[in-house]
């Protein structure tokens, strides 16, 4: 894993930088030198998206895309080899905007990088990061293709997001970059998000240089500005497009500001183009909102100020035109959805996606102190006097610019206003979260413009005092965020790349956890999982009494025979109360999260399978349909049978526990430290597997008669699902079981905004002979249904 981490944190960011950099002084050479150094990685940026989405567009050319960029690059360094040596060379023209860039790579990567593991963050908060990682793969091999025959979660996945259009700015150079360096796509995200987050801080510092003349309050105002609050929260848990769209905008504006159409040589434009480009493919024409009114202010104001209007309103013709073409590959998909929305009058609502509640516009401020975006503010009030403070400032700030006559700081405002208007009235809550995140970035720009004003009539120190409030503001935010942020269980989702990896080519598989991230590492062996089953369904067995709301996991026997039978692979987690697969399947590989089961001999080879174990089983009537099936076959048929795990399992919520640790549908909810203690009785001794189920950021402890068996942490999970402990030596008897969980430290995940989980704990007795499958005559079989208590299943099969 420590390879891995230096290649996804240290040899992946250096390449980043090389090959934007190359990228954008190409693009600076094209436009006569019209790119300042501070916008050279921005600009070079967009042109890396707008190349990936381009060439990715066919299949005949997509696995070329990372070959394209690297090519690009080179001839951006070869045509400035002249000033490459000067770019090179440490100046103080690089100090003040590299430490605003450092400062938002650090915040957006400390969660996985603080954890000391390669992955990313936001794991169970929702599905979408998983199909960025599906998409992105797609996009790097097959282009928008469309994978034709559906068999697979991934294909799945793929075809719905081809069938709506979905931009690909964010996923086409992220499936390029991890084809050609060899490393998958997963381990690189949250790199190329924090990546994203620093180009976002040199386009703000950018834009705010002629209005903050301190570098070190501009190095501050452009860390904080590419982070507000709601657009934190939302990047970390897969709003990659928002931030990427909100760069974009910003390095627009700074961009018209150095080359104005009309006034500025036509090649100059060209920057701005690939910017404008750049948003449309990774936000489509959502941005568009934002992009129109930007322009139509500027035009404005230039027609006003113009001398040859002619010449003005062909200027941005040629840059509207230029647009176009540069993102016709996003634009000609996108005509579909233009339609749709044309159709419903405009009008877009997708709902609350994941939200409880819609929120408020004023998280649009850029100030939002909760831990999850997701849920109401626990603490409203601060939240709401550090908004009014934000707003006030960036109202000083707008003031200050347009006292500055620059037509293109309030411009911005103005877009930024009016696009959140139009956004608020024509969408739903989904939509405008996005809105709010986008629009955030802006207001907290225009706040720290507001604090330096405030240095003209006021000391200096109240001007520092009005800066660091505003930082305080978004910073205290995203620190709650971070507290509670979810970081993917890297050790488990290596495994499951591993075993993907080496049974490739053998599937169908069949994965029967909810887990959107199986669809991805299990793709070559085509898998299908419960977020997004292959073909649109699951058959389960019919009459099947589940509980109620969001299924997170299937027992085997929970599955129809023929459905089952109809994969060649099972990949399922590791779980002691799970029942083994048909007697014709063969496991082939345990490791410490996951089972992989292979059909050795065909599905006719079992003519009947009959659970017996689980809340719902009846042994009775399923030995008498045992003793019917039998009388009425082959009388060289044979009995199959495979024991149950023996367990012993205590429920921590029928034990005594902290009183900040409330029982759930049967589990704890492990608020703030504290602990529960109960006995387990065990009838034999000798080894045994310790596990827990639950969800960890903060490590949990289990302990054994006093004896710390293992400590659980950075172990997120959804509902029902369980981790492996360890393994202790037990005598037969009582013994005392306690779980623990200390307080809170600085590291990522260690918060109590979102619930953390425990429970049931099970001891499983060694050696595991659950897998076994005995074979017996019908008259023993009878008897052995009849007799015994442990059985998992028992089944008819052929005489062989």
């Amino acid at each position: 894993m420590t390879t891995l981490f230096l290649a996804s944190w240290v040899l992946f960011p250096v390449i980043l930088v090389i090959l934007t950099l190359g990228c954008g002084l190409l693009v600076r050479r094209l436009a006569g030198d019209a790119v300042p150094g501070v916008l050279l990685l921005p600009v070079g940026l967009a042109a890396v998206i707008v190349v990936s989405v381009a060439v990715q567009w066919s299949s005949a050319t997509a696995a070329l895309s990372g070959p394209a960029l690297i090519a690009l690059s080179l001839l951006g360094y070869a045509l400035s080899a002249p000033h490459v040596a000067t770019l090179a060379r440490p100046t103080r023209d690089w100090l003040w905007p590299g430490l605003g860039a450092f400062g938002a790579f650090a915040a957006l990567a400390a969660p996985v990088v603080l954890a000391g593991r390669p992955g990313f963050s936001g794991y169970t908060h929702i599905v979408d990061i998983g199909h960025v990682f599906d998409f992105a793969a797609h996009l790097a091999q097959d282009g928008r293709a469309s994978p034709g025959t559906v068999d697979s979660s991934f294909e799945e996945v793929v075809s719905k997001m081809l069938s709506v259009s979905y931009p690909a700015g964010a996923q086409g150079p992220l499936g390029a970059l991890a084809r050609t360096l060899g490393v998958d796509v997963p381990w690189l995200y949250q790199p190329l998000l924090a990546f994203h987050g620093a180009i976002t801080a040199l386009a703000v510092y950018g834009f705010v240089a002629p209005m903050i003349q301190s570098p070190l309050m501009r190095a501050l105002a452009a860390a904080v500005s590419a982070q507000p609050s709601l657009l934190y929260g939302y990047a970390l848990t897969g709003g990659i497009k928002e931030l990427i769209a909100a760069s974009m905008l910003v390095l627009v504006a700074a961009l018209l500001r150095i080359s104005p159409p009309g006034r500025a040589p036509r090649r100059a434009l060209l920057p701005a183009g690939l910017a404008v480009a750049a948003a449309i493919s990774a936000f489509m024409v959502a941005i568009g909102p934002w992009v129109a009114a930007l322009f139509g202010a500027l035009l404005a104001a230039a027609l006003w100020r113009s001398r040859d209007r002619v010449r003005t309103v062909a200027a941005w013709t040629g840059l509207s035109a230029l647009i176009v073409v540069l993102a016709l590959p996003t634009l000609i998909p996108a005509f579909k959805i233009l339609r749709s929305a044309a159709a419903a009058g405009g009008a877009v609502d997708l709902g609350l996606g994941n939200l409880s509640q819609p929120l408020s516009v004023w998280a649009s401020a850029g100030v939002w102190v909760t831990g999850d975006y997701r849920f109401p503010l626990a603490e409203p009030t601060p939240t709401y006097v550090l908004i009014a403070i934000v707003l006030l400032l960036a109202a000083v700030g707008v003031a200050h610019t347009i006292r500055l006559r620059d037509p293109v700081a309030p411009a911005l405002a103005l877009a930024a206003a009016a696009a959140l208007a139009w956004v608020t009235l024509r969408t739903g809550p989904w939509i405008e979260l996005k809105a709010f995140a986008i629009t955030g970035m802006i207001s907290v720009a225009f706040g720290f413009i507001g604090a330096a004003a405030v240095a003209s009539r006021f000391p200096r120190a109240v001007a520092w005092g009005a800066t660091l409030v505003v930082a305080g503001a978004v910073l205290w935010g995203n620190a709650r965020v971070y507290h509670a942020i979810t970081v993917a269980p890297a050790e488990r989702f290596r495994d499951l790349e591993r075993i993907g990896d080496d049974f490739a080519g053998s599937g169908p598989t069949l994965y029967p956890a909810f887990e959107e991230y199986a669809e991805y590492f299990l793709r070559e062996v085509r898998a299908t999982s419960l977020v997004n089953p292959a073909r649109g369904q699951l058959e389960l067995r019919p009459h099947l009494k589940l509980p109620a709301g969001q299924q997170f996991g299937y027992d085997l026997d929970q599955f129809e025979l023929d459905y089952l039978q109809s994969f060649s692979l099972i990949v399922q987690r590791r779980d002691p109360r799970g029942s083994r697969p048909p007697s014709n399947w063969l496991r082939v590989r345990r490791t410490r999260f996951h089972e992989v089961w292979r059909r050795a001999r065909p599905a006719t080879a079992v003519r009947l399978h009959l659970p017996l174990s689980g809340s719902q089983s009846r042994p009775a009537a399923t030995c008498r349909r045992l003793a019917t099936a039998l009388r009425s076959t082959d009388p060289r048929a044979r009995v199959a049978y495979a024991m149950s795990a023996q367990t012993v399992e205590l429920d921590l919520a029928k034990v005594p526990r902290s009183a900040n640790w409330p029982a759930d549908d049967g589990t704890l909810v492990t608020f703030g430290p504290g602990s529960a203690q109960g006995r387990v009785v065990v009838p034999r001794g000798g080894r045994y597997e310790a596990w827990l189920g639950g969800s960890f950021g903060r490590g949990v402890t289990v302990s054994i008669d006093g004896q710390e068996v293992a400590t659980l942490a950075y172990r997120p999970n959804y509902p029902r699902q369980i981790e492996y402990v360890g393994e202790v030596e037990l005598d037969p008897g009582p013994h005392r079981i306690r779980i623990s969980r200390g307080g809170g430290d600085l590291r990522p995940g260690n918060g109590d905004e979102v619930s953390r989980f425990a429970g049931p704990l099970i001891l499983e007795r060694l050696p595991d002979r659950s897998a076994r499958v005995r074979t017996v005559s019908a008259a023993e079989g009878e008897r052995i249904c009849r007799g015994s208590q442990r059985l998992d299943w028992i089944e008819v099969v052929e005489p062989a």
